[in-house]
């Protein structure tokens, strides 16, 4: 199986001719990761390849899919809600920093999963008198112009909606709060490992397992309109190390959260998903042989910072080493081919 890798750097609008340059070759599959512009692309460049995508918010109300159940047309995937959580994101750095009296809330203007975001946010703060000042960025220049603003105006804390160009930044991020000591917090683990003070979502690398379980099914035959939007059964809570005092502790145990530093502590999802598969289930899952094939990952982001390993093959090149969360997905759908 030849694994084709095409990274949009960031670039929104490189995603479209990326798309288009994957179906000319042409491939089995497409993986989309980055969010909606990613799967949008995908979907754009054709109607029969079959796509199978990630999103943070609700497929079918972005009109990527038709249904949760029975998605129809060419694309399937993966929904973490990474979008969808502002008010509750709101509420566990309000407990942990109760006396801030503003936050600063960033998004990516690109993103309507941003937009969303903060307007949850401004509706949970609302009550308790908390002011929001939100902001938008799309790039390094304006991110950095950003946190010079929060640093300046001395904003309390921060919150980073979920979009993957976050993700990217991290380690920028990261190095500010530390900095300027505002406690931040986002949807993404990445952030909280790279030293933010907290985040709640649902684990990204099981997401893209997820995908590689679909793939894999899709390349033994099944068709991807019948295969249900899979969606996250437990939200992991992150918090840095050393940052847990025992008021924060009772405030967050309060809440029926149970934090424990900086492992992750699951916690089941109140939206009970219909579909859902855990970890666990990509290893054991046989999904038989199949004829060599392509299958194509289109990506917004870049290959940077990456962990772990696994092997697989790039187009016309030399075998490759696969060690981000993104290649996770890669890593699932060869060892499932091998079974």
């Amino acid at each position: 199986m030849a694994i084709t890798f095409r990274w949009a750097e960031g670039q929104y609008e490189r995603l479209s001719p990326l798309a288009a340059e994957l179906v000319q070759q042409p491939v089995a599959v497409i993986a989309a990761f980055g969010g909606d512009p990613a799967v949008r692309a995908a979907e754009a460049a054709t109607a029969t390849i079959p796509i199978v995508f990630t999103t943070g918010g609700d497929p079918v109300e972005a009109g990527l899919v038709a249904s949760m159940n029975r998605p129809g047309g060419n694309a399937t995937g993966v929904s973490f809600f990474g979008g969808l959580l502002g008010a509750k994101i709101f509420g566990l750095l309000h407990s942990m920093v109760p006396k801030i009296n503003a936050v600063a809330v960033i998004s990516n203007p690109t993103s309507p999963l941003g937009k969303e975001q903060s307007k949850d946010v401004q509706d949970a703060a609302r009550p308790v008198g908390i002011e929001i000042r939100t902001f938008s960025a799309s790039n390094e220049r304006e991110l950095d112009n950003i946190l010079d603003a929060i640093a300046q105006n001395k904003i309390g804390a921060l919150i980073v909606t979920a979009d993957p160009f976050f993700i990217g930044q991290r380690e920028r991020l990261a190095a500010f709060a530390k900095h300027y000591a505002v406690p931040t917090i986002s949807a993404y683990r990445e952030l909280a490992n790279a030293g933010t003070l907290m985040s709640y979502g649902a684990s990204l690398t099981d997401a893209y397992r997820q995908v590689g379980v679909y793939v894999g099914r899709i390349l033994k035959g099944e068709h991807p309109g019948e295969l249900p939007i899979m969606q996250p059964t437990k939200f992991e809570l992150v918090i840095k190390s050393g940052t847990q005092e025992p008021d924060h502790r009772q405030r967050l145990c309060a809440r029926g959260e149970r934090p424990r530093g900086s492992v992750s502590c699951g916690k089941r999802n109140e939206l009970a998903p219909p579909h859902s598969i855990t970890s666990s289930a990509v290893a054991s899952r046989d999904c038989g042989t199949v004829s060599p094939s392509t299958f194509a990952v289109l990506r917004l982001m870049t290959s940077s910072n990456l962990v772990g390993s696994t092997t697989g093959r790039s187009a016309g090149a030399a075998p490759l080493r696969m060690r981000s969360m993104y290649e996770a997905a890669c890593a699932c759908v060869s060892t499932m081919l091998i079974q």
